[in-house]
């Protein structure tokens, strides 16, 4: 009872004064054409002194008074539309822009203090007059379809028979309402516009297709060619792999094995159990996938009677299922018999992981390999905990004993994990124009602890800034489909601004944080005004002028590739700055041709994919990086002769192999040079999908040489990812203008670099990377003592005092920190030991120079190197060798004095590279 007295006490003042109110409202002009900008001003008119400042809102509202967004603040300081300050009118103008006749109601909403709710105006509203726009339908191929054959046949419907029908610029005939046109499709995604003109405007209808020309490749892992076996069946297990922006799955590929449908999961496939004749027994893999590609591989395997010699045989525990890292149910088991068929006791066998980073134990702490004696039945068996890599089949462990005929090879089946983090994928950072869907979605992947792509997991999307929607409401659920992928297309806001629209999306009970979606709303203006800008730059941002561009609509590109030529080419200026004006409007193929530039050095050229908004300056967002290609690392290859493996002393742990005759070369030579270029990962001309963050990176020139077979290739594990860890190799695929997966490459044993699989290499030169997606691919993963603020890393001054591990060592006395204004500072500061090595020639990088520090006991010691490098001006890298330092093999720096942290006697490597190849 004394709280309801104690509130009625506090409203009492309010009731004896009136209700706050607003006054009157308005919005002018009260009309607007369908289709048409219109610039708008609204004002209302509020004299009460306990309103609450930036609180007044313009708000559009549906038939129920439901707030469909929130338009933006108004304000009474004489600018945005408001006629004076001061006056107690307060105002706000925006730009209007309906694509159908109609009424738009809109109201004002504020708050007053003393008020426990917001006080509403009434309704105004705006008359959008016109005609509905013809209504174009496409009928045929369906949205998202794939196909392998281009021209392709597009149908559609149209509700006007007197309109003229194009569909990417082709002329469709219109027959009783529908229509049909041949239209040219491109490599990867096609975005197919049908046009329907008429006397009052035009209209258009889209859908997305896809070109798929590049059949599915599989390679048999298991068995071996010309093997040889006893045993009357055997499974048959192996990779395949294909141009998709996810994995493999069912869904993309299906693969048979002499007829026989296998399963298929996660790029891997495996038949338990094919029948074997005696003699020889040719095994024919075909990979399909959905747009009706195919390849064939095959192997022969010969099948004997058993012979009478000591043999190894598998018994149980083949072809089990469990969730990836887990122990599976029953223990694998071999085996040993004599010449005779008895049991051989107490004799040793080795059980061997040999694919995925799984472990084995007979007993003891699990390792990659284990010696199991047998027992009195001449039997050996071992417990296996799977890989964190699923995938049908992905895990394969082999047994065999000195003198024992034959190998027991096992293989298990590795299913995701629970859904563990959530990354960004694409489609953020795009521009377009307010109040209008974006023109590509907003793609977000959910992965386990392994990275495994994760289906049937439901992923919201909301809008925490900007007022847009998803669909029409501020948030969105949709469940990832195979390939762990959700998406969702944002409706801008209706204010203009630069990443000022932010969608978050993440799963239930999602420990990390959530992928961050930024887009920028534009007003559109006349076509005639729409420009291109940006700028091109080196390795070392320095600008390089000379450098020919030309932007073209990416259908017109399509249709005709004759129009490069015809399109206006503008050079870059000795700021690197280019400007293309006019620029077509919507999907651009913007082309920067290096060969031109005006300098020293060959240049490559690349394609670079955006959307223009209409009558408005569109920036390139990032500088276009362009790198002298490194014509000393490349290897020259006919048909007959040449080859090899390119290797790079500045990058030690990389290898590129192919043989004559595997490359073709633009314009389809087989003869001709393939050169490999380290590029900063920084400076990287297209962003990674799949939360890639990528901290080395090559590019494989020139651009357009196909690699068949796949040439493997060798990265170096800068990430420092487990040894024996499964992950991914990426490279960037111009027909399908974005970061693909070529496959999977696994750390070698001692953790210096990750080597392709079985059947798994670069496919298509261009930039090539690898490793595990960050926590959502922008910077989610903050270092200590910052956090995450929309889409930035910032200091955080409420963690000032936190204990933080300056070194990424166990928090011990010798090496703790605390958090000082977004830095982690030891606070114990460790003595300084300083280096002078000497001067080292950068002709002598592959030898370097070097230096042993004994720390003492396990501690952090600060050290400084100096040393000097011929020629003058060239830069130092610093490395730490295996034995020293928080993460092993280190890159540490480019400088001619340098800091790093040691924590053990280690080695310290010092080489002098040329600035022209940093």
């Amino acid at each position: 009872m004394n709280r309801t007295v104690i509130l009625a006490a506090l409203l009492l003042p309010l009731s004896l004064s009136g209700a706050p109110s607003i006054g009157s409202t308005a919005v002018n002009p009260q009309t607007a054409a369908a289709q048409i900008p219109a610039a708008i001003t609204a004002t209302a008119v509020i004299a009460d002194s306990s309103l609450i400042a930036d609180s007044v809102q313009l708000q559009r509202v549906d038939g129920n008074n439901r707030v469909l967004a929130t338009i933006g603040i108004m304000k009474d300081d004489g600018l945005n539309g408001d006629a004076r300050a001061g006056d107690g009118i307060f105002s706000i103008r925006w730009n209007l822009n309906e694509a159908l006749p109609g009424t738009v109601t809109l109201r004002v909403s504020a708050g007053f203090r003393g008020m426990l709710t917001r006080v509403n105006s009434g309704l105004m509203t705006i008359s959008i007059t016109g005609t509905a726009p013809t209504k174009v339908t496409l009928l045929s191929p369906a949205n998202l379809s794939y196909l392998n054959v281009s021209p392709t046949t597009v149908t559609g419907a149209v509700d006007a028979p007197a309109a003229q029908i194009t569909v990417n610029g082709v002329t469709a005939p219109v027959n009783a309402g529908r229509f049909s046109a041949a239209v040219p499709l491109q490599e990867g995604p096609n975005v197919l516009v049908a046009t329907a003109t008429t006397a009052t405007g035009a209209s258009t209808a889209s859908i997305t297709v896809n070109l798929d020309t590049t059949p599915p490749r599989p390679t048999i892992t298991s068995p071996a060619d010309k093997a040889v076996t006893t045993e009357a069946a055997i499974p048959v297990s192996g990779n395949v792999n294909d141009i998709v922006v996810g994995t493999v799955n069912p869904q993309q590929v299906t693969v048979t094995v002499n007829g026989v449908p296998a399963q298929v999961a996660n790029r891997m496939f495996l038949l338990p159990s094919l029948p074997l004749n005696l003699g020889d027994n040719l095994i024919a893999v075909v990979a399909r996938d959905r747009a009706g590609n195919s390849l064939t591989t095959q192997v022969t395997v010969k099948r004997e009677a058993p012979a009478a010699q000591p043999r190894i045989r598998l018994v149980s525990g083949n072809n089990q299922t469990g969730v990836i890292g887990g122990l599976l149910a029953q223990p694998l088991v071999v085996n040993l018999t004599d010449a005779a068929g008895k049991p051989v006791p107490n004799k040793p066998v080795i059980f061997k992981v040999t694919q995925n980073n799984g472990s084995v134990s007979g007993g003891a702490t699990p390792m990659p390999s284990a010696i199991v004696n047998t027992n009195a039945q001449g039997q050996a068996q071992v417990r296996l905990t799977l890989g964190l890599r699923a995938g049908a089949g992905g895990n394969t462990v082999e047994a065999y004993s000195v003198g024992y005929e034959g190998t027991a090879a096992f293989s298990a089946t590795g299913t995701q994990g629970r859904a563990g983090k959530i990354v960004v994928d694409s489609g953020t950072n795009q521009f377009g124009p307010i109040n209008q869907p974006l023109p590509r979605p907003f793609i977000a992947v959910v992965v386990d602890e392994g990275n495994n792509r994760l289906a049937g997991v439901p992923v919201t999307f909301t809008v925490r800034q900007g007022a847009g929607s998803i669909g029409t409401q501020p948030s969105a659920t949709v469940t990832t489909d195979s390939d762990g992928r959700a998406s969702a297309t944002l409706t801008l806001g209706l204010q203009e601004g630069v990443d000022n629209n932010l969608v978050e999306a993440n799963f239930p009970l999602n420990t990390g944080k959530p992928a961050v979606f930024a887009a920028s709303g534009q007003i559109p203006g006349p076509p005639a005004n729409t420009k291109i800008t940006g700028v091109v730059l080196d390795n070392q941002n320095k600008p390089i002028q000379g450098v020919t561009v030309r932007a073209v609509l990416t259908n017109n590109l399509t249709m005709n590739s004759s129009i490069v030529s015809a399109a206006v080419a503008v050079r870059t200026d000795a700021q690197g700055q280019f400007t293309v004006s006019p620029a077509p409007v919507g999907y651009v193929k913007l082309l920067v041709d290096g060969s031109t530039a005006a300098r020293t050095g060959k240049y490559p050229s690349l394609d670079y994919d955006m959307i223009t908004v209409a009558g408005k300056t569109n920036t390139v967002p990032n500088p276009i990086f362009l790198l002298a290609l490194n014509e000393a690392n490349q290897k020259c290859v006919t048909p007959t002769t040449g080859g090899g493996t390119i290797t790079l002393p500045e990058a030690p742990g990389f290898s590129l192999t192919f043989a004559p005759g595997q490359v073709t070369f633009p314009g389809g030579s087989k003869e001709g040079c393939v050169s490999v270029t380290v590029v900063h990962p920084d400076k990287v001309p297209m962003t990674p999908g799949f939360g890639q963050q990528p901290r080395f990176i090559v590019t494989i020139q020139p651009a357009g040489a196909v690699f068949n077979p796949p040439a493997p290739i060798t990265l170096p594990n800068v990430d420092g990812l487990k040894p024996r860890a499964v992950t991914e190799m990426y490279s960037f695929d111009h027909d399908i203008g974005s970061f693909v997966a070529i496959g999977s490459g696994t750390v070698s044993d001692d953790g210096r670099v990750i080597r392709s699989n079985a059947g798994v290499g670069v496919l298509k030169a261009g930039w090539h990377c690898g490793g595990d997606p960050g926590a959502n691919g922008t910077v989610a993963d903050c270092p200590a003592c910052n956090v995450c603020q929309n889409l930035t890393c910032v200091a955080d001054s409420g963690q000032n005092g936190n204990s933080c591990n300056p070194f990424g060592l166990p928090q011990t006395s010798r090496c703790q920190g605390e958090c000082r204004n977004g830095s982690c500072v030891p606070r114990e500061d460790p003595d300084a030991v300083s280096v002078t090595i000497g001067t080292v020639n950068a002709s002598n990088t592959p030898e370097g120079m070097s230096a042993r520090i004994s720390t003492g006991e396990p501690q952090a010691v600060r050290i400084n190197v100096e040393v000097s490098c011929l020629p003058a001006g060239d830069s130092v890298t610093l490395r730490i060798d295996s034995n020293g330092g928080p993460n092993g093999s280190a890159f540490i720096g480019n400088s001619n004095n340098v800091t790093a942290t040691l924590t053990r006697s280690s080695t310290i490597l010092v080489y002098c590279v040329r600035s022209s190849n940093i």
